[in-house]
């Protein structure tokens, strides 16, 4: 179930069809776009959508959530090319996200940035958060997503990239061939991570 692009009709809806004793994750996104305070809270914007994206994905009964980038708050001001403050942000979503009862089970730091037009940032800076994240022993064993591509085809070196820091491999299928995406599934399996697709 997803509240990335957060609406609870939806939530209800597909709870309705799928049903709740079937439903495992949820996927709810952080906002880069204030920065994290001194003391590592998010802000009270942040807080606020974070907080309906949980009520709604508590619709569905999950508890086990990815945390996915809302690429559409960036502020690229505060963000592009910070890897400290994606982490920053990424771990205060996570904290409050288990304060209030659920349990984070996957980061993808960005998404779709094969997209140049979300202007997150370079394999490198993906790499680099996905670098921090990994070396936090409150963060330990949640898996990082990567490529978390638009294109298939773009999947594998998004991937690639992020190892060893990448735990799970994931793309969106909105572009590309099947063999490529059938290709890029077979390798992450291989690595012995997670394969997903949204």
């Amino acid at each position: 179930m997803d509240v990335a692009w957060d609406n609870a009709d939806n939530v209800t809806r597909g709870t309705n069809y799928i049903g709740k004793d079937v439903m495992a994750t949820g996927r709810i996104s952080f906002q880069p776009s204030d920065l994290v305070d001194a003391n590592g809270n998010l802000s009270s914007a942040q807080q606020a959508a974070l907080q309906t994206r949980l009520e709604h994905i508590a619709i569905s009964g999950v508890r086990n959530v990815i945390l996915n980038c809302d690429h559409e708050k960036l502020n690229k001001d505060n963000y592009y090319g910070k890897p400290e403050e994606w982490y920053k942000v990424i771990k205060a979503s996570c904290l409050y996200a288990k304060k209030k009862g659920f349990n984070v089970i996957t980061i993808s730091p960005f998404n779709e940035p094969d997209y140049d037009g979300w202007g997150e940032g370079t394999k490198d800076h993906f790499k680099a958060i996905a670098k921090l994240i990994s070396e936090d022993p409150v963060l330990a064993g949640i898996r990082i997503s990567a490529g978390n591509t638009l294109n298939c085809d773009m999947a594998l070196e998004w991937y690639n990239h992020m190892l060893p820091y990448a735990t799970e491999g994931n793309t969106h299928q909105l572009a590309g061939s099947f063999k490529i995406y059938a290709d890029f599934w077979q390798k992450v399996r291989n690595d012995g991570n997670y394969a997903t697709a949204d």
